[in-house]
């Protein structure tokens, strides 16, 4: 009986352009290294070109006397050349043409992914320019980044039920308060209460998220006694509260606010909208999604959520930042251990938020696969099954500098 297992044989051609395109993905010692392979494929026909005049005879009496063996020797090194040369040129043409799709596409990136979101361009003078998207278009963009987050949410707590996930972003608009920005908002009720609410700065999960720049977490709980509880809630404080004359009325306001909260929520997870991440820690306004599932959920099923509710979270601040679409004003974050010292409330905060030697949105981490897969069933955005996480990364950390 045959062996139908054949020794399948690799063409040389495909080796080669293999080769070229997984140097040129190592970046820049991948790019000096295919540039020694193009200087030794072309350093041969040049010796070689070298060597045949090197080699001709040039006295005239043996070039008379062995008249055609001379005539053929220069044929074969002639043909010879050709070959060389022939060889060294499709080398080299196979090198371009593997590496030309990766060189486009991060090229591509560069000038795609701010057509999409806004931003800055270099253009081909080395100019830098800013792209800027028209409102409307910036508005359903940045609502599309919050539904592709919700689904991916929902995939990674195995949630069937979209619409008990809930999108919202705060925004600040000065007088201690923050609010849920007009018309930013998904799967949540016109004309219930929660609409309405309003978080005071430094205080609570959005207020605390925005003030300290701090990706924070909200578990609803069993306690000892059975009952619910929010155990990585901060509490009602607002740092502000210092400054007022009449402390009472705002803690009593914080309380009447407090109970706008829909009664059904499970967990929450809070993330600054980025501004600017360097030199200074700035956030335009506070990115939430939460869940009125009636199911467990823990601390560590969110924590893996972070890094593409970071990514969403930064997405929307490079659009807001060219157009402006939020409204709000801005915050640049505020050291918690300056502001309360050693007290009660740090212990809360610490509790309820990220540290940023764990996780540090300014740092724009590079989102997952099913992120990027999620934002690319987005119209207009098609283009991300293409990009990478490590090119969404760089690109909004590129953008949201000063």
């Amino acid at each position: 009986m045959q062996d139908s297992t054949k020794n399948i044989q690799i063409p040389f051609q495909s080796q080669t352009q293999s080769l070229a395109s997984a140097l040129s993905e190592k970046g820049t010692p991948g790019v000096i290294l295919l540039g020694i392979i193009f200087f030794v494929i072309w350093m041969v026909p040049t010796i070689f070109t070298i060597g045949i005049f090197i080699t001709i005879p040039t006295e005239v009496d043996i070039q008379k006397t062995y008249f055609w063996l001379f005539g053929f020797y220069l044929i074969v090194l002639i043909i010879g050349l050709f070959v060389v040369i022939y060889v060294s040129y499709k080398l080299s043409r196979v090198v371009i043409q593997s590496i030309t799709p990766i060189l486009t596409l991060e090229s591509g990136s560069t000038t795609i992914m701010p057509s999409a979101f806004g931003g800055k361009v270099s253009t081909l003078s080395g100019k830098l320019i800013v792209s800027k998207l028209d409102s409307d278009t910036a508005k359903k963009r940045i609502i599309k980044i919050m539904e592709a987050l919700i689904f991916r949410v929902a995939e990674g707590l195995e949630i069937r039920n979209t619409k008990l996930i809930r999108s919202n972003i705060f925004i600040y608009e000065g007088d201690l308060w923050l609010k849920i920005a007009d018309n930013f908002y998904i799967n949540m009720d016109d004309g219930t209460p929660e609409m309405t609410i309003k978080i005071p700065n430094g205080g609570l999960a959005s207020g605390t998220t925005f003030r300290y720049f701090l990706p924070g977490l909200s578990v609803l709980e069993k306690s000892e006694e059975g009952d619910n509880v929010w155990k990585y809630r901060p509490g009602k404080d607002s740092p502000i509260i210092h400054s007022l004359i009449n402390k009472k009325q705002f803690i009593d306001e914080v309380n009447k606010e407090m109970m706008k909260i829909n009664p059904n929520l499970r967990w929450a997870i809070s993330m600054p909208i980025p501004h600017q991440v360097q030199p200074f820690k700035i956030a335009s306004g506070v990115l939430n999604i939460d869940g009125l599932e009636k199911k467990d959920i823990v601390r560590e099923q969110l924590l893996k959520l972070l890094s593409d509710t970071a990514c969403a979270a930064a997405l929307i601040g490079v659009i807001n930042r060219t157009t402006d679409v939020l409204g709000g004003q801005c915050q640049r974050q505020v050291n918690i251990e300056k502001e309360f010292g050693d007290t009660h409330q740090t212990t809360l905060v610490k509790k309820y938020t990220i540290d940023p030697s764990d996780f540090d949105p300014a740092n724009c981490p590079e989102p997952t696969k099913a992120f990027i897969n999620a934002v690319a069933r987005i119209d207009g955005l098609e283009f991300f099954k293409d990009i990478s996480p490590t090119e969404v990364s760089e690109y909004v950390r590129e953008q949201l500098r000063s």
